[in-house]
């Protein structure tokens, strides 16, 4: 499979959990950010609809603000 080259910034917290991840499973970064992105993929559905459901909550509780 061909590898490409992406640049990300990212916030010292996220970096901070990424290097922990790594240490934990003893792999790469790269390895690691595969692996989550998968894994979101894979669930996009149940993930994309709670996603939505939390933003109809938090929309619907700051118009009773």
């Amino acid at each position: 499979m061909a590898k490409a080259t992406t640049s990300f910034r990212l916030s010292d917290t996220t970096k901070e959990l990424l290097d922990a991840l790594a240490d934990l499973f003893k792999e790469s970064q790269t390895e690691i950010i595969e692996r989550a992105v998968k894994l979101l993929y894979e669930d996009r559905e149940r993930i994309a609809k709670a996603d939505m459901e939390q933003r109809l909550a938090n929309t619907k509780r700051n118009k009773v603000n």
